[in-house]
This record gives C-alpha cells, structure tokens and sequence, in this order.
C-alpha cells in the first residue's frame, strides 16, 4: 500500500506528468483509502500539493472519496482563483514533543518574576476592593 502512495507523492512533486499515464487504478485505490480518512492530500487545509494533483487527474474520478475530493478542489479552483494556497508542512521528526499541559508563557506578562506569584482580586460590584 506505501508504494502507490509513494508514487502519488512523485506526481505531486511533478506536477507536469498526466496522472491517468502515470498512476493506475490501484494508485487511484490507494488514494482512496487516505482520503477515507482525511479530506485534503497532505495536511488538515487545501495545499499546494491538492491543486497540483487535481490539476493532473482525470476530470471524472470513480472512486467516492477522490470523487468527493476532486469536487471540493474544483470548487475551492472556482471560487478562489487567484489565491495563492500554502505548501504542506513536512512531518516533524526532531525529537520527543513537550507535553500537552506544558504552558510557553515567556514574554507574555510584562515585568513578570520567575517563581513568583502575583494575584489580581478584581473588584467588588459596589466597589470594595479585596
């Protein structure tokens, strides 16, 4: 199954070859399946990869999802002509991830203290501060 999708791969990244000549029915088999379970080629958004292989395909796909995939793409194609869409993010793999309740708040309170602890009462509704 890793090698049809490693082909698709290739004619995203060459976008100049016609689909239909390189890639067969299990090629478009494979796609199918990955678009099963996401909507868009690689990432969670439309990329550049989507419309360049949109742009290579057949213009009637009978798979359901490519189907379905193919007609949204057109549809974004239509809609937003000229709009410049993003690349897919290469998948990251440097390292362990931090972990989900590790907080980044460096540079976020101003004159913040390291360690210390600073609380705000706000006031009361008759004006009694705390």
């Amino acid at each position: 199954v890793l090698a049809p999708l490693e082909r698709l791969a290739s004619v995203v990244q060459a976008p100049c070859v016609a689909l239909g000549t390189m890639a067969s029915s299990t090629d478009l088999a494979a796609l199918n399946t990955k678009l099963a379970d996401q909507s868009y080629v690689s990432g969670a958004g439309p990329t550049q990869d989507d419309f360049a292989l949109w742009k290579t395909m057949p213009k009637c796909p009978t798979n359901p999802h490519v189907a379905r995939w193919w007609k949204h793409i057109e549809a974004l194609q239509k809609q937003f002509p000229l709009r410049s869409w993003p690349k897919a993010e290469a998948p990251k793999t440097d390292g362990p991830k931090a972990p989900k309740d590790a907080a980044n708040l460096d540079g976020l309170l101003v004159n913040a203290v390291h360690g210390k602890v600073v609380t705000r009462f706000p006031p009361e509704p008759s004006g009694y501060l705390h």
